[in-house]
């Protein structure tokens, strides 16, 4: 399969088909399947969409609205910010010492550089939603860059942080992105990314074998373009440049309720192990930039 060619990030050239996940991501680009890195695990479309396809998508009015209708798990907003990034900017700000410039990249509504603002972080954002660049001028009176990552240009060094949640995984090159973060940080800067973990967290994998439940297909086909798993993004940053801080998996929506015996009990025991594993919903990782 030629065109598969090598993994961006350990270099494999050794490819499976992700059967299960292509089934429950129904992916956006009906043209492309995914495929899996046997080596590091790292997920991508084959074939990759073009640019103006990639582009289309995300300047369609009717692409956020899709998700609103999905419903609230999909958009962080005031209301939900606190319990879910708060933590995150308390945690920014013990890592980064360098100074308080930071880029929210992919910055949607504007809520996170709005948060950032008031800590005191001077702020700048890129969105290519219109809706949302527009919300986030009237709400919280930021104004925000309305271009992508791979099209804008910034002075090299011009931040402390750079922050992208649910955005690397939308990107066509993902290490050619972290190579211009790379030149826009300071030395010693910090890079902030959260990715989704598409491949089964701990929870799914236990309803599935122990409780017969199929994993529920994505009520939006997904327009990912990459599916990371914490080795192969912890591979990809080190590679390019950063050293990684820390490294964690999160589940914002844990709950212990449960109508099982025990199931309170089962239900903690397998949030422990869930973290230990690192096997969680999503990817979390702090890198800074290596000195030079």
């Amino acid at each position: 399969m030629d065109a598969l060619a090598k993994c961006l990030a350990c270099g494999s050239s050794r490819w499976r088909y992700a059967r299960e996940l292509q089934r429950i991501a129904r992916p956006r680009f009906s043209e492309s399947s995914i495929w899996q890195c046997r080596q590091c695990g790292l997920g991508q479309l084959f074939p990759l969409p073009t640019s103006e396809q990639i582009d289309a998508i995300y300047r369609d009015p009717d692409y956020g609205v899709e998700y609103e209708r999905a419903g609230e798990a999909y958009v962080v907003n005031a209301d939900t910010f606190d319990a879910q990034q708060e933590p995150r900017l308390v945690k920014i700000r013990e890592y980064c010492q360098t100074g308080n410039r930071l880029l929210d990249v992919g910055a949607a509504r504007g809520v996170f550089l709005d948060r950032a603002r008031r800590l005191g972080w001077i702020v700048a954002g890129l969105e290519t939603d219109p809706t949302a660049i527009a919300f986030a001028a009237e709400k919280y009176q930021i104004a925000m860059i309305s271009e992508s990552i791979e099209k804008v240009h910034f002075d090299e060094q011009s931040f402390d942080c750079v922050h992208l949640s649910h955005v690397l995984e939308h990107l066509r090159d993902p290490v050619a992105a972290m190579a211009r973060i790379h030149a826009w940080l300071k030395p010693g800067g910090l890079l902030v990314i959260e990715v989704p973990y598409e491949f089964g967290d701990l929870f799914d994998r236990f309803r599935k074998v122990f409780l017969r439940r199929s994993r529920t297909v994505y009520p939006v086909r997904s327009p990912h373009l990459y599916f990371f798993t914490v080795s192969s993004l912890n591979r990809m940053l080190e590679r390019s440049g950063y050293d990684v801080r820390e490294i964690a998996t999160l589940r914002r929506n844990r709950s212990d309720a449960s109508r099982l015996p025990w199931g309170r009990m089962i239900k903690r025991g397998l949030y422990g192990l869930e973290a230990f594993l690192r096997l969680g919903p999503a990817i979390e990782i702090y890198a800074s930039k290596r000195g030079e």
